[in-house]
């Protein structure tokens, strides 16, 4: 690491002032921090900090981008990443502990320094300094503690084209223009306007402060070439962020070009993600596992490209800033999501990924595809009023034999994988081999929604690819947001909550503990009390509403629609489920509307 000559001061001001942790200080303290700041780069590559060593100060990112490994005593790692403006190691200003993390330079980065001596001298010169800072730090670490470490949004992006189709030519103007609307200053730049701006003798000192001046747009968009060049290495090089894009209706093979990145940055490249570039007349994609199955990307999009909201559902969420819908399970209860489905579109409401459990999935699913709530109403209504999806069976591994649910979601289904959705998607089941929640985001939808949707002793389970058993996911995450979050940095979660916190189960049991099954069907029959009957399938059904009930992350907006009296088989009750679900979303949304949105969340 070596000294930087000079910065510019204005930067490193701005930098202060927009600070969440430094925003605080009086100019005075903040002034006497600026001094006390010394200028470094890193290197791509080079490691800042390793974890265990000891302490000695903390970094903020000038231009750059930091990626932050925490590896846990059991071996495995968190990773996220930093860029611009954001901090790493500031506990140290804190606390004597070795450092917790390793942190390397994903690119070539400018930082700025605080030492602990440093930090010192600024609070015993300005004592109310400590009490800002480190009231900053907690809520920070709190946040952390609350959602998990979060990677801060890309600024700085490089398309890659992998063929030249017109399309695939102009997705960089087309996501530009598309992130534009959503951060401010957006520079595209291709191989012709560094020729213009730069010659083609520019030294590297000269494109390195070319760069630095494009960066303080609110985003960079570097074009590169579908060959890799030298242009194509510079993009990457630079880049926070590399996103491949290409006809849906190409070859599926990997590219040189896509070698040659993996090749030349191995551990240190940037993220990757793949656009896939549909023709307009496509109704659902088809074969995307293919496009995936050799290529290491963290995620992938379809666009279609006759239609500016797929480029703004990308750009959202490339640029930290995309909505995600997730859907409870519920039984019956979770038809009222549809009322919720329809107040999201009566107020615009874009949603760019979703996420669901048990009967939750099966509407998350049909969202990700592209259906419209009176489709999903629809669907929802044939598979569960018109014909009970439970075809009863002997009860030696459940009470339905489970072929009339499956051939209903198969149906919905369409031969689809997850991947083929418009939408990214996950569900979740429960895996009970392992003990633990199963996150299902690649393979047939068919099976993901069938493995959440199966409550245990009600329909069969099914098995993953590995033998484990998997059975309802509402077991040990009814209301998945914080794997949903996980997958997506920044994002904005709305969450439908149709899980009770509490079922009367309508069954006269003894206090002995002892019940004749004979007697208590005769004294139902008797009494005329068919719900008795259902006893069991109720109990079943309510063992996988409990995992939501200490889950903390319930969204940034939460829509808990008044269902009171609604159990989980009633499914006669469809068309009111529908009113309740839309009434409780009415009121949420129109409050959380009315609050302060750090976002734009209308489409």
């Amino acid at each position: 690491m070596t000294r930087l000559d000079a910065i510019d001061d204005d930067v490193i001001d701005g930098l202060l002032q927009t600070s969440t942790v430094f925003g605080g200080l009086e100019a005075a303290a903040r002034a006497m921090l600026r001094a006390e700041l010394e200028l470094r780069t890193a290197r791509r590559g080079e490691t800042l900090i390793r974890q265990g060593d000891a302490a000695d100060g903390m970094y903020i990112v000038g231009s750059g981008r930091l990626q932050v490994t925490v590896t846990t005593e059991d071996g495995t790692g968190v990773t996220v990443e930093v860029g611009r403006g954001e901090l790493t190691g500031e506990m140290a200003l804190l606390t004597d502990r070795p450092r917790s993390a390793t942190v390397i330079a994903l690119r070539d980065s400018h930082l700025l320094f605080l030492s602990t001596e440093g930090f010192g001298r600024l609070v015993h010169a300005h004592p109310q300094a400590l009490r800002v800072i480190s009231s900053a730090l907690i809520d920070k670490l709190m946040l952390t503690i609350r959602r998990g470490s979060r990677t801060s949004p890309a600024t700085t992006i490089a398309v890659v084209p992998l063929d030249a189709s017109e399309p695939v030519h102009d997705f960089g103007a087309q996501l530009g223009r598309a992130l534009a609307s959503i951060v401010g200053s957006v520079r595209i730049v291709d191989a012709a306007d560094a020729r213009r701006e730069l010659g083609d003798r520019s030294s590297a000192l000269t494109r390195a402060v070319w760069r630095e001046q494009l960066e303080a747009n609110d985003a960079v968009i570097y074009v590169s070439e579908p060959s890799f060049d030298a242009w194509t290495d510079e993009c990457t090089q630079h880049a926070d962020l590399v996103v491949f894009a290409v006809s849906a209706r190409g070859d599926r093979a990997l590219r040189p070009v896509e070698h040659e990145v993996r090749r030349c940055y191995g551990a240190v490249a940037a993220r990757t993600e793949l656009v896939l570039l549909h023709q307009p007349s496509t109704s659902a994609p088809r074969g995307t596992r293919q496009w995936l199955a050799e290529r290491d990307v963290q995620r992938h999009h379809h666009v279609r490209i006759d239609r500016p909201g797929d480029y703004e559902r990308v750009a959202r969420l490339l640029a930290g800033r995309g909505t995600g819908m997730v859907f409870s399970g519920g039984g019956a209860r979770g038809i009222a999501h549809i009322g919720v489905l329809r107040a999201m579109a009566e107020r615009k409401l874009s949603i760019d990924t979703v996420a669901g459990a048990s009967v939750g999935s099966i509407v998350a699913g049909a969202v990700a595809r592209g259906d419209s709530p009176d489709e999903v109403a629809a669907q929802l209504r044939a598979a569960v009023v018109e014909k009970s999806p439970v075809d009863i069976t002997l009860p030696t591994v459940s009470f339905a034999s489970g072929g009339r649910v499956t051939q209903k979601i198969k149906d919905g289904s369409d031969g689809l994988d997850l991947e083929d959705l418009w939408l990214n998607v996950l569900c979740v089941s429960t895996n009970l081999t392992r003990g633990s929640l199963e996150v299902h985001e690649r393979g047939e939808a068919w099976a993901a929604v069938r493995a959440s949707f199966s409550v245990p002793g009600l329909f069969p389970p099914m098995r993953n690819a590995a033998g484990d058993v998997l059975v309802d996911g509402g077991m040990l995450d009814n209301l998945p947001v914080t794997p949903l979050r996980a997958r997506h940095s920044g994002l904005t979660v709305i969450a439908s909550d149709v899980g009770a916190r509490r079922e009367f189960l309508p069954a006269s049991l003894p206090r002995d503990g002892v019940v004749s099954g004979w007697r208590f069907v005769a004294t139902s029959l008797r009494q005329r009390s068919p719900n008795n009957l259902t006893s069991l399938p109720r109990i079943l059904m309510r063992l996988t509403e409990l995992g939501s009930l200490g889950d903390d992350d319930r969204g940034d907006c939460y829509i808990r629609p008044a269902l009171d009296g609604v159990s989980l088989l009633d499914f006669d009750k469809f068309d009111t489920l529908v009113d309740q679900g839309h009434a409780g979303a009415v009121s949420a949304l129109d409050a959380w509307l009315a609050g302060p949105c750090e976002i734009d969340v209308r489409g």
